[in-house]
C-alpha cells in the first residue's frame, strides 16, 4: 500500500511542476505581448502626432502664401 501511495504522490507532484512551468510561460508571453501593445500604442500616437503638426504647419504655410 505503501508504494501506491508513493506512486500515486510522485504522479500528483509531477502535474504540480507540469502545471507550475504552465504558468511560468503564459505569464511570460503575456508578458512579452502587453510589452509590444503598449509600444505600438506609443509608436501610432507619435505618428498620428508628427502627422497633425505636418498638415497644420501646411496649412498655416498655405494661408501665409494666400495673404
Amino acid at each position: 500500500m505503501s508504494l501506491k501511495m508513493e506512486k500515486r504522490s510522485q504522479g500528483a507532484s509531477e502535474y504540480m511542476l507540469l502545471l507550475a512551468a504552465t504558468l511560468v510561460i503564459v505569464a511570460g508571453i503575456t508578458y512579452m505581448v502587453l510589452n509590444v501593445f503598449s509600444g505600438l500604442g506609443s509608436n501610432v500616437e507619435g505618428r498620428i502626432d508628427n502627422t497633425r503638426k505636418e498638415v497644420i504647419d501646411g496649412l498655416v504655410g498655405m494661408l501665409k502664401v494666400l495673404k
